[in-house]
């Protein structure tokens, strides 16, 4: 594959109410990232850059994405670009599906005391793998 090949994550923003594009293309020692925000050299997991644009646009993302992205790295080489998008297809899916999936507002109660208590909605990250993804990590 063509060192040079370049991928595409499409985010969705609550900020704006939209998808965001970030891009990465692999080099020796990580990715070059850019969106319309910034752009530079990031690690094999997205540091520094891409978890300061996502921030800066009020996403949030799983615990896990910064691993998630290094494997995609590892996998550049073995895989054709199609397979590596695949893998960066999923990954916006799942950071956006954490932004978007919420639990509603609901009434609980206090275990200790046994009172009503007003639960606020609160976001619920909510990711399955799909076939593509699968295959084209292994």
């Amino acid at each position: 594959m063509s060192s040079a090949s370049r991928f595409k994550m499409q985010i969705y923003s609550p900020r704006w109410g939209q998808n965001d594009l970030y891009q990465f293309i692999k080099t020796k020692d990580g990715w070059k990232f850019e969106n319309y925000r910034c752009k530079g050299e990031v690690d094999k997991g997205g540091n520094p850059l891409f978890y300061k644009a996502l921030a800066s646009d009020s996403i949030s993302y799983p615990d896990y994405l910064e691993g998630y992205m290094s494997i995609a790295w590892e996998n550049v080489d073995a895989l054709n670009k199609k397979q590596v998008q695949i893998i960066f297809d999923g990954l916006s899916e799942w950071v956006s599906a954490s932004e978007n999936d919420l639990n509603a507002a609901r009434t609980g109660r206090n275990p200790q005391t046994g009172e009503e208590v007003d639960i606020p909605a609160s976001k619920v990250a909510a990711f399955k793998a799909g076939k593509e993804l699968k295959q084209a990590v292994k």
